[in-house]
């Protein structure tokens, strides 16, 4: 939906999918909510926990009784957890972030502007080392491993600061969630392995609509923490 600069920016839904994340959440969270409440948009956090045992669902009652909760009883895996997060999402941008991932100052900033073109599936920043500067993920180009598609190199802007990927990581990525649910989700034939958010860019560009990096959005990640 494209935004109404007289209006504000559009409102944001964060689905955040969690399996034994509470240690996360506590650290990641609140500047997730500074961020949002910084960049001045209505927004809503779900939690879509995938049958935790760590506490993270009491974690999340006890701490931020605002954040909806959404349980399964039985591990079901990315793609599948994340969906019932995505489907629950009423606003009208979708901010897909794992629990590993923690969000810098200023981050929504330049994201929001991108959806003022009516043809903008979604767009993600730029992932940074959690002690570091090094860049993890940022614009994604494809290249042919064997009889698949390998999206994993990463390639930066020319000029300016925005790049077309071949996919949003699925780590932080804010997508129009109109698109995104006529997409129905994530593909749950992946569950609960990778590559689901490779589908879903390639799924995204195949319907007309584009994907976008912004490298001055930038968030920071902690490699295999989840």
């Amino acid at each position: 939906m494209p935004a109404n600069p007289s209006a504000g920016p559009p409102g944001v839904s964060v689905v955040i999918p969690n399996y034994n994340g509470a240690a996360l959440l506590e650290r990641n969270l609140p500047p997730l909510i500074s961020a949002l409440r910084e960049a001045g948009a209505d927004y809503e956090i779900i939690v879509s926990d995938d049958a935790s045992a760590d506490g993270s669902v009491a974690f999340i009652k006890a701490g931020y009784p605002d954040i909806i909760v959404l349980t399964s009883p039985a591990n079901s895996g990315f793609s599948t957890n994340i969906n019932r997060g995505i489907a629950r999402a009423s606003k009208p941008l979708t901010f897909l972030m794992n629990t590993d991932i923690r969000l810098e100052p200023g981050y929504f900033a330049p994201l929001l502007p991108y959806f003022s073109e009516p043809g903008v599936f979604g767009v993600m920043g730029r992932i940074v080392g959690m002690a570091d500067d090094k860049i993890q993920d940022s614009a994604k180009y494809p290249r042919r491993n064997g009889l698949q598609i390998d999206g994993t190199p990463n390639y930066l802007p020319a000029s300016g600061t925005r790049a077309p990927p071949l996919f949003l990581s699925g780590a932080e990525a804010l997508v129009d969630t109109e698109k995104l649910k006529r997409l129905n989700g994530f593909d749950e034939i992946f569950s609960p392995f990778y590559g689901e958010d490779l589908d879903l860019g390639l799924r995204a560009w195949r319907s007309g609509w584009t994907c976008w990096y912004e490298h001055s959005a930038v968030c920071r990640h902690k490699t295999s923490s989840t």
